[in-house]
């Protein structure tokens, strides 16, 4: 069972170039042609998704941050830091900061083979109102999650927490959020320097 998981990707790559050599047999009387037309497609269509998401995000002078994740999922963020582009294969859209509700890091495992990291976002849309973009290694949803907590600090006038403001009732008492960086008066936050 290891070893059939294990082999998932490695196994279907093998069948598409077999696919593709019969291919070139078949239209053009010779294998290494499919199998050199597969190996375009393998390194091209990864190439021609980033550069058309660079060019829906307005360019490469317009993007501070971009990523490309695993299936194809992309996400980018302007130079303002106001502006985040998310896309797919399909679909491309971009939010304006305050439309982001919430982001974190997830992890999933894969047919045991290996584990996938995701950064899910959760914005305010309602036809896709949760995007996830997958990635190998965790340093890159965590340096997103970070770009983007640097982000919604710039411009807050109340803490966040995971991009959403601190619930707190209207009547609570005088305390501190529990990053320690505001200050509940009673009535509305204040950074917590201004209180020391």
């Amino acid at each position: 069972m290891g070893c059939l998981a294990g082999c998932g990707i490695s196994i279907a790559a093998i069948v598409l170039l077999v696919v593709f050599a019969g291919l070139g047999h078949f239209l053009f009387g010779n294998e290494l042609v499919g199998v050199v037309i597969y190996l375009g497609l393998l390194f091209l269509l990864p190439q021609l998704h980033r550069r058309a998401f660079i060019g829906f995000a307005g360019g490469g002078s317009n993007v501070a941050y971009f990523d490309h994740g695993l299936m194809f999922k992309s996400i980018a963020i302007s130079k303002d830091l106001g502006t985040v582009y998310l896309g797919s294969l399909f679909s491309r859209k971009s939010y304006g900061l305050e439309n982001i509700r919430q982001w974190s890091v997830w992890w999933e495992q894969r047919r045991g083979m290996f584990t996938t990291h995701i950064l899910r976002l959760t914005v305010a849309d309602v036809d896709h109102a949760q995007w996830d973009v997958p990635f190998y290694s965790l340093r890159k949803p965590n340096r997103w999650v970070e770009i983007l907590n640097q982000a919604t600090e710039r411009g807050d006038s109340q803490p966040q927490l995971g991009g959403q403001p601190y619930q707190i009732p209207s009547n609570a008492p005088p305390q501190f959020s529990p990053d320690r960086k505001w200050w509940w008066t009673g009535s509305e936050w204040v950074p917590a320097a201004s209180k020391e």
